[in-house]
Parts: C-alpha cells; sequence; structure tokens
C-alpha cells in the first residue's frame, strides 16, 4: 500500500486532466499543487504533484521526450510516479505514455478511463459516452482526433507494443480481480485493462492494485479519485467549502466547438449577469479575429459578467486536419492575448477557463506558475488559487468542454459568488 508520508506524482496528458486529477486526492483530504508546465516547487506544503505534461498534439517522439522530463522532475521532488493521467476519450498517445511511465517505474499498468460522474464508462471492453460508444459520439467524431475505435484495448495498444490483458466487469466485481493485478505485477500482462460502469467498480480497481503494491494505475479524474478514497487518509475533507473572492466580473473564455458549451453559457446567463461575447476568427491566415471590446467593458462597467466565446464563421468540413489544427492552435494563442488585455485593464474576481488548450494558453500567456487547488464544486470542475504571474493570487476555475450537463456553468457560478457548493 502507498506510503501516506510519500508525495503522490501525477502525470497527465493537458491542463485540464491535471487539474481533473489533483482535485480528484484534494477530495480526500491530500493537498495538491498543479504545474502548468514550468519546473515544479521542490519544496512547500503539497502531497501531490499534477504535472502538466501537455502531450495530446505531440508527436509520438516529442510526447516519449515529454514523459521523460517529466519523470525526472517527479524524481527531483522525491514523488513517486502513481498514475498516469490519460483522456477519458483517449485522444492523444495513451499507450505510448502509460508504457513508458511503467517501464520507467519497472511496474505493470492498471488502465481504466471511466469517470461515471460525466457519463464515461467501459463495458465489455467497450468505451462509452453517456452509454453511447465512443466512435459514434461527437467527442468520438472531433476532426482533430477522430475515434479509430470504440474498443479500449485497441486505443491503447495503437501505439504501445506491450500485450494488453482485458478484464471484464464481472471479474471486476469478482474474486478474481486481485489475482489478475496480481499475476500482471509478476510480469503475466504489463497493461490491464478493466470494465467499470460504477463508482464502486473504480474503487475495486484501486484497491485489488494497492494491495499488489508497486503499480501504476492510468485513468481519468474518475479512478484517481477512487485510489485517494482507498488510500483513507487522515481527516479527509468532502470537495467544496467556503472561498473568499473578491468582488468584481467573472471572466469565462472558452474555445471550445462543443455544443454544450454554448447551452452552458445560455443557461449562466438566465441566471446571472452574464453576457457571451463572441470572438469570431475566419480560417483564412493572417485574419485578425473579430471582438467587441467596448461591449466587454460596458457589461463589466454595469457589475456584470462575460464569456468570451470563441467562434469561427467558416465550414470546418473542407478543411484538413492539419488546417484544422492550425486553426485551432491560432485560435487559442489569440484568445488567450485578448484575455491579458482585458485583464490589464479590469482585473477579475475569478477566472473560468473551459478546454484544457484555452486554460493552458491563457495561464501561459498570463505568466501564472501553477495552481494551489482549493475545491471541487462539481465533478470535474476543479477551484484553485493561481500561483505567479498577473493574476497572482486570483480563483481560477477550469472545466473540459464536453463535461458536464447544460446547468454546470450556472451552478459554478452559484459556488462563485456565494461561496457554497451548488447541491
Amino acid at each position: 500500500m502507498q506510503d501516506r508520508r510519500e508525495k503522490i506524482a501525477v502525470l497527465a496528458d493537458d491542463l485540464t486532466g491535471a487539474l481533473d486529477c489533483a482535485a480528484a486526492f484534494l477530495s480526500y483530504g491530500f493537498s495538491p499543487f498543479v504545474s502548468i508546465g514550468v519546473e515544479p516547487p521542490k519544496r512547500g506544503e503539497y502531497d501531490v504533484l499534477s504535472l502538466n505534461m501537455d502531450t495530446r498534439r505531440m508527436t509520438p517522439a516529442e510526447a516519449v521526450l515529454a514523459v521523460e522530463r517529466a519523470l525526472e522532475q517527479v524524481e527531483s521532488v522525491g514523488a513517486k510516479p502513481l498514475y498516469v493521467k490519460i483522456d477519458s476519450t483517449l485522444r492523444g498517445h495513451p499507450g505510448l505514455e502509460i508504457e513508458r511511465v511503467a517501464a520507467a517505474s519497472g511496474a505493470a499498468a492498471v488502465i481504466c478511463p471511466a469517470f461515471p460522474a460525466t457519463g464515461r464508462t467501459v463495458s465489455d471492453g467497450e468505451l462509452l459516452v453517456s452509454g453511447v460508444p465512443l466512435a459514434d459520439t461527437e467527442v468520438g467524431r472531433d476532426p482533430l482526433s477522430p475515434a479509430i475505435s470504440s474498443d479500449l484495448a485497441k486505443l491503447i495498444q495503437r501505439d504501445a507494443s506491450s500485450h494488453v490483458a482485458q478484464v471484464r466487469l464481472h471479474e471486476v466485481r469478482g474474486v478474481v480481480l486481485r489475482e489478475i493485478v496480481e499475476a500482471a505485477s509478476a510480469g503475466d500482462a504489463p497493461m490491464i485493462c478493466c470494465d467499470a460502469e460504477t463508482d464502486d467498480d473504480l474503487r475495486l480497481i484501486a484497491k485489488a492494485g494497492l494491495e499488489a503494491n508497486g503499480l501504476v494505475f492510468a485513468g481519468s479524474a474518475g479512478l484517481a479519485g477512487a485510489i485517494a478514497n482507498v488510500l483513507d487518509t487522515p481527516a479527509g475533507r468532502s470537495a467544496g467549502g467556503e472561498l473568499a473572492m473578491p468582488d468584481g466580473p467573472i471572466l469565462v473564455v472558452t474555445a471550445s466547438q462543443r455544443s454544450l458549451a454554448d447551452r452552458q453559457i445560455d443557461q449562466a446567463a438566465l441566471r446571472h449577469a452574464l453576457m457571451k461575447i463572441p470572438v469570431t476568427f475566419t480560417s483564412g491566415p493572417g485574419e485578425a479575429a473579430e471582438f467587441d471590446s467596448a461591449s466587454a467593458r460596458q457589461v463589466i462597467a454595469r457589475g456584470g459578467h462575460i464569456a468570451l466565446r470563441a467562434t469561427v464563421n467558416d465550414e470546418l468540413t473542407n478543411l484538413s486536419q492539419r488546417e484544422v489544427r492550425a486553426l485551432a492552435d491560432r485560435i487559442t494563442r489569440e484568445l488567450a492575448q485578448i484575455v491579458v488585455s482585458l485583464c490589464r485593464e479590469i482585473r477579475p474576481a475569478a477566472v473560468v477557463l473551459i478546454g484544457g488548450d484555452t486554460a493552458l494558453a491563457a495561464l501561459t500567456a498570463l505568466g501564472a506558475r501553477g495552481i494551489f487547488l482549493r475545491s471541487q464544486p462539481l465533478p470535474g470542475v476543479p477551484v484553485g488559487i493561481l500561483s505567479g504571474g498577473e493574476l497572482d493570487g486570483v480563483p481560477v476555475a477550469t472545466k473540459a468542454g464536453a463535461f458536464g450537463d447544460e446547468s454546470s456553468l450556472s451552478k459554478l457560478f452559484d459556488y462563485l459568488l456565494n461561496g457554497r457548493t451548488p447541491n
């Protein structure tokens, strides 16, 4: 079983995931620090170090180098690489990253990306989003990273050479899981993919893996939370709690093209003084984004909040994957500069960043070094305090574009404005 006194390291494929997993540990009494990509502090009152490797859009060779750098950083602060955070819909290079971390640790890997609170489950080896096979969903048809399959083992093995064993749900819930995991730790199967439909299933996986000792886990924030729960830290506290936030505007920023992001903003606007202000891009190179900065200032002057929503006024189906990627990079880069300019004029009371690329670009442009997490008022929505940069000390919340339901942003506003965990 993991020594509670030993620092735990989470190696994440993007910033949102690094925050999600750190927040899962926070909920059970750990003190997490999330690095947005710079050298982590060697000293400090944290026992979970969550490192953003930012590998999702890298080439495989670049991802290998990023994993190696992260492992060096983990070793430099005396932490143990316990968890590889992968995307819950298997974007990026999950198999490669898991394999590299497991090999460096001399361990087998137990893998389960299920996150029941956000609709991600694994059943009969198939990854489902709200009960629908991944490849048949909006997320699975993402033009930047389309899913080649819904089969979890195939998605893991596409960039990994290790043998992948599969553990079905009846085995997870039966008496054989521990035997399978122990066999894996002895070298019989370097990578094990597990079914899970509920949080209880994830806890069974976590317990079996921790009892086997020496294993590396991989998954989304769902399994991370189960591991934190099984570790049984002293004086566990529930997510949420008080948040000291000064008066002022809340700034929401998103470049997510998910339809859910729009519905979340629209519902929040019905309950709060929030106005959506489009930042419009075209696919043509050299075309400047259109942004009505005067309207943003007027809303804030009236005591309101604003949501900067990046939109594209061109049809993307005619663009190649490379062109779509270049456009997405330009959007996050230019959107981040708009955020910096706006924050220099009007210091926000809090910032809500939707989407991992958006969050990383904005925080990097603002000069932030990391985030000390304080709460997780909603599943997959961590809230913390920025460390360093132009908004040092300002509360920040992050959320993946595809997470939550239509009320998630409205509930987050309730929490930020009232300091209470939403029901």
